[in-house]
């Protein structure tokens, strides 16, 4: 298995090519570092919104099998678990399709539209992966317009490139049609912040209830991926 363009370049680039299709002032980014930055971006005179749409996206670097033609990303049991947590098309796992840095470099010079590029990665609702999901894969497509077939894998599949449970439907989303759909309002969770329940600068408690399924220590803080955020 060879990992071939890092986590931190593919999120990068995902999420400037995503802003630039949103617009200026269209999208705002959140990426918190510590639980105090956690319950102030649940604050609603922080954020500047009555209400916003939400989005999660965990960005991971896959390995590739030059041998299968197949990506893998591998778990981590207590993130999946807190994932798992948000509601169905609020929280997604996020990977580049790219079989080698001459791929990654050439999706960016040749790039038309933002569309273009974010064609280029698998987008896994995390809370319609089981619990005991401990990976999931996806092939190299021809072209954007094949599927790479992606699916996940449990403790009772085997090593081989087709031991796998193929993901369907909204299971996944290539990132152009996920970044569409959050700007129809089709995915991503609402949260309001009227009627006196948005949270208090500092106080945790009411901002976990805001954001999600539990609340984050400093460790996970430093692991999170990036909140876009839109007004609903």
């Amino acid at each position: 298995m060879t990992t071939l363009v890092s986590e931190e370049a593919a999120e990068i680039l995902f999420n400037r090519f995503m802003l630039q299709w949103f617009g200026l002032g269209g999208a705002q980014l959140f990426a918190p570092t510590s639980p105090q930055e956690f319950a102030c971006g649940y604050d609603g005179k922080v954020v500047g919104f009555d209400a916003m749409r939400e989005l999660y996206l965990q960005f991971k670097s896959p390995s590739l099998s030059q041998r299968d033609r197949r990506f893998t990303v591998r778990l981590t049991p207590h993130q999946h678990q807190r994932l798992r947590g948000y509601p169905p098309g609020s929280a997604f796992y996020v990977a580049g399709m790219f079989s080698s840095m001459e791929h990654f470099n050439r999706a960016q010079a040749e790039v038309k539209t933002a569309e273009d590029f974010l064609r280029h990665f698998v987008c896994v609702d995390a809370s319609l992966l089981p619990q005991e999901a401990r990976a999931f894969t996806f092939g190299i497509p021809v072209t954007h317009r094949h599927s790479p077939e992606p699916g996940f894998k449990a403790s009772e599949h085997g090593p081989g490139p087709t031991d796998f449970a193929p993901l369907v439907g909204s299971q996944w989303e290539r990132g152009n049609t996920l970044v569409s759909k959050l700007k129809q309002g089709q995915v991503g969770r609402l949260v309001d912040f009227q009627g006196g329940r948005g949270a208090a600068k500092d106080d945790l408690e009411a901002a976990s209830a805001l954001a999600g399924p539990t609340l984050l220590t400093d460790a996970e803080c430093r692991t999170l991926g990036t909140f876009v955020r839109i007004p609903a």
